[in-house]
């Protein structure tokens, strides 16, 4: 028995060594996923709650000093008892948070369908505002001689013109200003409506994880016990039915022989999944977040580019409609000074 306890000792001192290398290994493990259908894997990614859907078991795989107790007996049977009710507490979770990205769904979805009517009313009364410039020009042209037009009256076409011009550049300017301004007021309180609904998004995460976490510590407590209760039937210094049934396997009997080194290996379990456990957390705020803030800047420069070519339509059609009445001025010899 004590080479086995130098063995443990020994193989105790090799996992310290990697223990430095753990983080590059996780990388490499690979979970099976729990099934589901791909409507439903749709949705929780863009929720950014897939991870939620095997965090219990994930968590477990990707612990490299977890997976050595893997070969201790019962394992999968507790493993098993903690997992049905982490299943029942992901459901509760992925179907609560699923109703509130919906709802954040439906108040963007809505948004842009206020931001479009506002932009189509505000180009519409532009439509109706330059209409009208058109008509009232139109009228000022037919009472002008054509065939022989005086300087006079070209002199006062031309004046109408540079007069109504500016007077609809600045009542279009105001259309364009009045709609940036509501819409300005209006951003404000859309953006806390939907940071209220992440904020609630991101605390139901928070108590999904630390309760998920609170089932893991649970699945600990019950497999150190039960290693704890193996490791004192190997010692006894009679053959005890637990020693002849394990005595065979090697690295089980290494594994459970010293409870010194158990005790190190289950803190260092508790320690490894609290981390994981607070990486998936932060993965999932963070991406929430993220997502709003993307959504955010977008509709936001939208509305700056908009607004930008409205403001260049303006001032363009302005331009034209001034250089026409130079074109038609000319025609006649009559040149107009700028």
């Amino acid at each position: 028995k004590q080479e086995i306890r130098n063995a443990a000792l020994e193989k105790h001192r090799e996992d310290i060594d990697e223990r430095d290398n753990q983080k590059e290994a996780d990388k490499n493990v690979v979970t099976t996923p729990s099934l589901m259908s791909k409507e439903r894997r749709a949705q929780l990614i863009e929720a950014h709650v897939l991870i939620a859907n095997d965090i219990f078991k994930r968590n477990l795989a990707e612990d490299e000093v977890m997976q050595k107790f893997t070969i201790l007996p019962n394992y999968q049977d507790i493993m098993q008892q903690i997992d049905d009710e982490v299943r029942d507490k992901i459901e509760e979770f992925i179907n609560d948070i699923l109703k509130s990205h919906q709802e954040k769904k439906d108040k963007i979805a809505y948004w842009t369908e206020i931001l479009k009517e506002g932009e189509t009313k505000a180009e519409l009364k532009s439509i109706g505002l330059i209409n009208e410039f058109k008509t009232r020009q139109n009228e000022q042209l037919k009472q002008i001689n054509l065939k022989d037009p005086t300087d006079k009256e070209l002199q006062e076409y031309k004046d109408w013109t540079h007069t109504n011009l500016a007077e609809l550049e600045d009542k279009l300017m105001l259309v364009e200003m009045k709609l940036v301004e509501s819409l300005g007021l209006a951003n404000t309180e859309f953006s806390k409506d939907v940071e209220n609904i992440n904020n609630e998004m991101t605390t139901k995460i928070t108590k999904f994880t630390d309760g998920v976490q609170d089932l893991i510590n649970q699945f600990q407590t019950d497999l150190k016990d039960h290693a704890y209760k193996l490791n004192e039937e190997v010692t006894k210094e009679e053959d005890t039915p637990t020693y002849q049934d394990i005595g065979d396997d090697a690295d089980l009997l290494q594994l459970i022989y010293d409870k010194d080194i158990l005790a190190q290996f289950f803190e260092q379990c508790k320690e490894n999944q609290e981390n994981k456990m607070s990486e998936k957390n932060n993965v999932m705020r963070s991406d929430i977040n993220n997502d709003w803030k993307n959504i955010k800047e977008k509709l936001t420069e939208n509305q700056h580019d908009r607004n930008r070519n409205i403001i260049l339509e303006i001032i363009d059609f302005c331009k034209d409609k001034k250089k026409d009445v130079e074109d038609l001025l000319e025609q006649y010899g009559f040149g107009m000074d700028e």
